[in-house]
């Protein structure tokens, strides 16, 4: 099945880039009516003299003259239709066949689920102390909700300290910078710091500390056990801004999904603890603007955390990265795709974005580039739930309708009615079906 996507893909790429490549020479011709200068280019003759026969073959094929203004006008019109039909087929493909060729998870059964989970009320916390069933044996370690590319080290090795942090090992490297884990002497914790990456001075360097400042000020108000908590800030020896982060033992969610897919019932249950993180989060006038399975971690015990409020904008400033759409694509709202204000129901959007893509397998709004994907968040629709897995309960169907509406005042009015309409789900769901224990014949 992979082999068929890397095949289609390719042959995809190469049709798309022929099209383009026609749609431009066909544009180039028609100019040459117009700018007659253009023809006294050598480039545009060879163009002209090659393309030209055919495509007088092509016209006289349909009874079309091979005049001034049936080149002229003629061929933008015919490169515009080709375009579209690009578009077309393209989203066709997205939509329909890419879905086929996808791996998809094994279906999620109901699965064991704690007992103080299955006996809560809908609402209630759960106790996680006994959910050790709910996560696979040997959980990768990663900190902060980071997708992190494989450590090559900073120039000059690892540092021994940054600040008063004395640094262990380095964990990784993501897009922004690097992660160490290090430990606090004043009190002997074992901390997560984060670094920027050397992007350069000036603006872009000034970009950069500023969005690691928002974390720290949006974050390091946030104390709730669902949020990876911020401790401090500090510089290391070039001067560049260092996050002092909880150090989380866990995996992301969207590693967990793919190594270990979780069971119905766990998946509800990490969804609901952050929408229940950012009903609190909401509540202190902060909206994280990037919630993805890379920016949920679980830990062993079953603990959802969210991380990564760098791009986060609290309510009542206007401060947000040189004035950029942030996020990523496939999970932002249409409000933020259209670079529209946002609001707490932006990530009500996002939410409901990563429990269809937990629970279908699929992405809701799939595409390729940010521009694909962004015009189907905001004027197509997804494929319903019901009609990609007809097993799911149909009331997970309405809470991601809800959470997907295009209009924000549709959605739901706070994080924490979606958690409680999960929990409902949860805890309704069916007992597992325990294995029949083998027959003893006694001779």
């Amino acid at each position: 099945m992979k082999a068929l996507r890397l095949l289609f893909g390719f042959i995809g790429w190469t049709l798309n880039t022929l099209v383009l490549l026609i749609v431009a020479a066909l544009l180039t011709r028609a100019a040459v009516e117009f700018v007659t200068a253009l023809a006294t280019l050598v480039p545009i003759k060879f163009l002209v003299k090659t393309l030209d026969p055919s495509l007088q073959y092509v016209y006289g094929s349909v009874g079309l003259p091979w005049t001034r203004d049936a080149r002229g006008l003629g061929l933008p019109v015919f490169a515009i239709l080709l375009y579209l039909a690009r578009g077309f087929v393209g989203d066709a493909y997205d939509r329909y066949i890419e879905p086929l060729l996808r791996s998809r998870p094994k279906a999620i059964p109901a699965g064991p689920r704690p007992a103080a989970a299955a006996a809560a009320a809908p609402g209630s916390p759960v106790d996680h102390s006994a959910a050790t069933l709910l996560l696979p044996p040997a959980p990768v370690q990663s900190v902060t909700g980071t997708q992190f590319l494989p450590s090559q080290g900073e120039p000059g090795g690892v540092p021994r300290s940054i600040g008063r942090y004395e640094i262990i090992e380095e964990l990784g490297r993501g897009a922004m910078g690097t992660v160490y884990k290090a430990n606090d002497p004043k009190i002997g914790r074992t901390v997560a710091i984060k670094t920027i990456s050397a992007v350069g001075m000036g603006p872009e360097m000034d970009e950069y500390r500023a969005r690691f400042l928002i974390e720290a000020k949006s974050a390091g108000r946030l104390n709730h056990p669902g949020v990876v908590g911020v401790y401090d800030v500090a510089e290391d020896a070039s001067g560049r801004p260092c996050l002092v982060l909880e150090f989380v033992k866990g995996t992301t969610l969207d590693r967990l999904a793919s190594d270990t897919p979780p069971t119905l019932g766990q998946t509800l249950d990490y969804i609901s603890q952050i929408a229940r993180a950012l009903d609190y989060a909401h509540a202190q006038g902060i909206v994280h603007r990037d919630v993805k399975p890379a920016n949920i971690m679980v830990t062993a015990h079953g603990q959802a955390k969210l991380s990564d409020f760098g791009i986060a904008k609290i309510e009542g400033t206007t401060m947000t990265i040189a004035g950029q759409v942030l996020g990523t694509p496939a999970f932002m709202s249409p409000e933020q795709c259209m670079g529209k204000p946002v609001s707490h129901r932006s990530d009500i959007f996002s939410l409901g974005t990563v429990l269809y893509t937990l629970l279908a397998g699929i992405k809701p709004f799939p595409g390729n580039t940010f521009t694909s994907v962004a015009y189907k968040v905001v004027h197509t629709e997804y494929m319903p739930l019901r009609e990609v897995d007809p097993k799911l309960p149909p009331e997970l169907d309405a809470i991601v309708t809800r959470c997907l509406a295009k209009d924000p005042a549709a959605r739901y009015e706070s994080a924490g009615s979606i958690a409680d309409a999960l929990d409902a789900v949860r805890i309704a769901l069916p007992p597992p079906v325990a294995a029949l224990a083998p027959e003893v014949v006694q001779t």
